[in-house]
């Protein structure tokens, strides 16, 4: 036996069993219904429900024009019924057959006033049925909107809460940060302070300087005297 075949089967003992028995079309309901509340949010189940509730809309109104034309029809009748009698009625004399004929329409008018009545009654009931759908359709209709504003809002305020979150985490990675920059200032100073003890004691590196800033001014002062003897052994310009 092939897949094909096993698959095939599988789905006509569902089937079979859907058609057959009330528990496993349960059984298939729940289910299903399990599968549906997982896999949709609030708000698109009653997007859901509001577009099935306006799909049966036009079924009402088909109904309604029925019970509209149903009403029509009977009060078109019973014009009739009453035109018949008043033209009877305008008969200078009356026949035996037009008397039999008359009270005949008497007692057809009576019923069909009472199909009219109902007829309208039910036409109005009808109609008074549809404009309470609209109206509640409507109401929910504004009340999905607002869900989906109250939506929004709830991803708003997650996105809020969040991004609070995670500034609070940069806070604290910028602390750790400063931290890792103190450790850095702290090496380097150490590293300076190393350099400075090779250089020798203190008292070793004042003299040190003392000694650079003795020789400095003894070059500066031959510099001087050089360039003060260069002035004095130089020949005047002679003037005209």
């Amino acid at each position: 036996m092939t897949i094909t075949t096993l698959i095939i089967l599988a789905v006509a003992a569902v089937a079979a069993g859907a058609i057959f028995s009330p528990k496993f079309r349960q059984l298939l309901r729940i289910r299903g219904g399990k599968a549906v509340d997982a896999g949709s949010t609030a708000l698109e189940k009653e997007k859901d429900q509001y577009n099935q509730l306006v799909a049966k809309l036009p079924k009402q109104r088909d109904s309604v024009a029925k019970t509209k034309a149903n009403a029509t029809l009977a009060q078109k009748r019973l014009n009739e019924l009453e035109t018949k009698l008043g033209e009877i009625e305008g008969e200078f004399k009356l026949a035996e057959s037009q008397k039999a004929d008359y009270a005949a329409t008497e007692a057809a008018i009576a019923t069909q006033k009472a199909v009219a009545t109902e007829a309208a009654s039910i036409a109005d009931e009808a109609l008074k049925a549809l404009e309470e759908t609209t109206k509640a359709l409507a109401k929910f209709k504004s009340r999905i909107e607002a869900d989906g504003n109250k939506v929004e809002l709830t991803q708003a305020l997650e996105t809020a809460a969040t991004a609070r979150q995670e500034l609070a985490d940069i806070k604290t990675q910028i602390s750790g940060a400063g931290q890792a920059s103190a450790e850095i200032d702290r090496a380097l100073e150490e590293a300076r302070a190393k350099n400075d003890m090779s250089k020798g004691s203190t008292t070793d590196q004042a003299r040190e300087k003392l000694k650079e800033q003795a020789a400095a001014a003894s070059a500066k002062d031959r510099l001087r005297a050089k360039i003060g003897g260069a002035d004095a052994v130089a020949p005047s310009t002679p003037t005209n």
